[in-house]
């Protein structure tokens, strides 16, 4: 799960999630990394989180589901398909830029 460039390999179980960074960042601070982190396990999750806990690689989010534990289907694209826009080629130096439309893929 990616959320503002930070990807995170996002695990859950029972009320806790787990968020791994798997890339690489120069000098992250967890203070920007643990609201995207926290962002990720509720996006995967379906819950609301309460707390994140952790540091810059790994953080530890508990988990609020509601009443009896229901989690809410969250349904976040995985891909995006895209195409060049016709007609919006511009020359630039050293290659040409091109527009491009994309729709998400589940």
């Amino acid at each position: 799960m990616t959320v503002d460039g930070s990807t995170f390999d996002v695990r859950v179980r029972g009320e806790l999630a787990e968020a791994i960074r798997t890339n690489s960042e120069y000098a992250p601070r967890f203070g920007p990394i643990r609201e995207r982190a926290g962002r990720a396990m509720e996006l995967v999750s379906g819950c609301e989180v309460r707390e994140v806990r952790g540091d810059q690689a790994q953080a530890t989010g508990i988990l609020r589901c509601g009443a009896g534990g229901h989690r809410v289907p969250v349904v976040v694209p995985v891909a995006f398909d895209c195409v060049p826009l016709r007609g919006t080629e511009l020359q630039q130096l050293g290659g040409v830029s091109v527009e491009i439309e994309c729709a998400a893929a589940l």
